[in-house]
C-alpha cells in the first residue's frame, strides 16, 4: 500500500474512534442499568417498605393516643372505628389545628403509596427473575 492510502485510511478512521468515545456512555448505559437493576429494585422496595412501616407507626401512634388498636381497624374493613364522629372527635382535640393538615396528609400518603404499589408490582418478578438466572450462572 502506498503512503496516501494509509494515511487516507487513518484520517477516515478518526472520526470514527471519536464519534464512538463519545457516544461509549450512551451505548453502554442500558447494558450497566440492565446489569445493575436488581439492586435497583431492592433499593427501591426497601425505601417504599421503610416509607409503609412509617406511615403504619403513625397511624398506630396516633390511635393508641385515643385508644384504639390499628391492627383490629386494619383487619376489619367494617370495623366500627372507621366511622366512628367521637374517634374523630377525641383525635381533632388531640391535634388541634393540625387536624385537618394530619388527616389530608395521611390520606395522601396512602393514596401515594396505593398507587407506587400498584405501579411496582411487576419488579418484584424482575426480581425473583434476575435473583433465579443470577443462581442458574453461579
Amino acid at each position: 500500500m502506498d503512503p496516501a492510502t494509509i494515511t487516507g485510511l487513518v484520517l477516515g478512521a478518526i472520526p470514527l474512534l471519536i464519534s464512538a468515545v463519545e457516544n461509549y456512555e450512551v451505548t453502554f448505559q442500558p447494558f450497566v442499568t440492565y446489569r445493575r437493576y436488581g439492586k435497583e429494585v431492592q433499593r427501591f422496595t426497601a425505601k417504599l417498605d421503610a416509607q409503609r412501616a412509617i406511615f403504619h407507626n403513625e397511624c398506630q401512634l396516633l390511635l393508641l393516643a385515643v385508644g384504639q388498636n390499628l391492627t383490629d381497624i386494619l383487619r376489619d374493613p367494617n370495623h366500627p372505628a372507621r366511622n366512628d364522629e367521637q374517634l374523630s372527635k377525641r383525635l381533632e382535640e388531640l391535634l388541634g389545628y393540625s387536624y385537618i393538615t394530619c388527616s389530608s396528609t395521611l390520606n395522601l400518603i396512602n393514596d401515594t403509596l396505593s398507587e407506587v404499589t400498584q405501579e411496582t408490582r411487576g419488579f418484584g418478578d424482575l426480581l425473583e427473575h434476575k435473583v433465579s438466572s443470577d443462581k442458574f450462572h453461579l
